[in-house]
């Protein structure tokens, strides 16, 4: 909306400015004779003063060659200084198989027979917990449900966004520890939002802009909104999984990093959302809205982790 003069500015000079050009073409394409003659009553035509009877096919198409360069110089400037005036390159073929790996590494499955899942959520139990100890081998406890899960399991909480789900969570822990401690002790507590399933969500949310979402690896070369902030969010977010620093292809674990850092910054935006509109539960989809919107302007207008991380605060 902010840019929305902007485009009818550059539509409405361009069109005027084209038009001419195009009008000159079609006149420079008339016979000699008929240029410069009306038609009069009775069917004939006569012939009409004119200033442009010196004018030749090679200044037409002079004249048209300067129109079209002068248009092309200020489409250019204009996208220059109006970056949102210019089309948004889609993902390639190529990009997505660079993602595929990060997409597996994101949709595994939650299971409880994997001994390394078991662990990680003992992680998240003593990050959660203070360090208690272990309520039994299978986690099965109601106090989950202080911290913002639905079932004394969590893992039919893990079904959207298995394993992965869980390795944001700790990464928030490690990266925001006052911030993850505040949020999870407040879940229980009026004015507090439902952690854990809060956090899952907004892991659904990221892979939703990235265009990998389930538990089956899902790749579209086009992102479900026709929003152009979104289709530009996914761009840019794109651009971020896929920088390395290096020639060569990024790492699952630092494409994970990367993920995890815009998910800190989501995770900041929706807590000061709730926290401005003093949410309660039965607002909780709206305000996953609203860090949603919010999320694809961040990214939209990102050039680097750290512009992320920066406009997540404002």
């Amino acid at each position: 909306i902010i840019f929305s003069p902007f485009a009818l500015t550059n539509f409405t000079f361009f069109y005027f400015l084209d038009r001419p050009v195009r009008l000159y073409v079609e006149f420079s394409k008339m016979p000699l004779g008929l240029r410069h003659r009306q038609v009069v009553p009775g069917g004939g035509t006569e012939r009409l003063p004119s200033h442009a009877d010196g004018v030749t096919a090679e200044h037409n198409e002079v004249f048209c060659r300067w129109g079209q360069r002068i248009q092309h110089w200020l489409t250019s400037l204009l996208g220059k200084f109006c970056p949102f005036l210019q089309p948004i390159p889609e993902v390639s073929p190529a990009e997505l198989d660079a993602l595929r790996p990060f997409a597996e590494h994101a949709s595994v499955p939650f299971d409880v027979q994997n001994s390394k899942h078991m662990q990680t959520l003992g992680e998240l139990w003593g990050l959660l917990t203070n360090g208690e100890a272990e309520p039994n081998p299978t986690f099965t406890t109601p106090r989950w449900k202080d911290f913002g899960f639905q079932q004394s399991h969590p893992e039919s909480d893990f079904r959207a966004v298995g394993v992965f789900g869980i390795h944001n969570l700790l990464f928030l822990a490690d990266a925001f520890p006052a911030l993850f401690r505040k949020a999870a002790l407040a879940s229980d507590s009026e004015g507090g939002f439902p952690f854990a399933i809060a956090g899952l969500n907004l892991t659904m949310m990221l892979l939703s802009i990235l265009n990998i979402t389930g538990q089956k690896t899902c790749f579209h070369t086009t992102h479900s909104s026709s929003s152009a902030v979104s289709k530009r969010a996914r761009r840019v977010f794109v651009d971020l999984m896929l920088e390395s620093g290096t020639d060569r292809a990024p790492s699952v674990r630092s494409q994970e990093r990367t993920f995890g850092t815009v998910y800190c910054a989501a995770f900041q935006v929706l807590e000061r959302i709730w926290t401005q509109r003093r949410a309660t539960m039965l607002q909780f989809n709206e305000v996953l809205a609203a860090v949603k919107s919010r999320m694809d302007e961040v990214l939209a207008a990102a050039s680097s982790l750290e512009d992320i991380s920066v406009q997540a605060h404002l």
